[in-house]
């Protein structure tokens, strides 16, 4: 449904302290949740030690399912203009 509240399926958090572009990112998700009628899409963000948003993916990343991908997943993110 379009106005249906969306619902996190999977989750990781990564410590990026001295990391380089591009980082390596696996979500693991429980398949028994997934409906192969739903759209399911990946967002990502970066964030400095304080929580204040430093990047962020501005489209939608289709995965899991209608063919999109579950491995190889790039994601793009922007700087967040503060």
């Amino acid at each position: 449904m379009a106005d249906a509240p969306s619902e996190t399926v999977g989750e990781q958090l990564i410590d990026t302290k001295g990391a380089q572009v591009p980082i390596p990112f696996e979500v693991a998700y429980d398949p028994d949740r997934i409906q192969d009628n739903h759209t399911y899409s990946l967002r990502a963000y970066i964030k400095d030690g304080d929580g204040k948003f430093l990047f962020t993916s501005d489209t939608s990343v289709l995965v899991i399912t209608k063919g999109n991908p579950t491995q190889n997943v790039e994601v793009n993110l922007i700087p967040v203009s503060n």
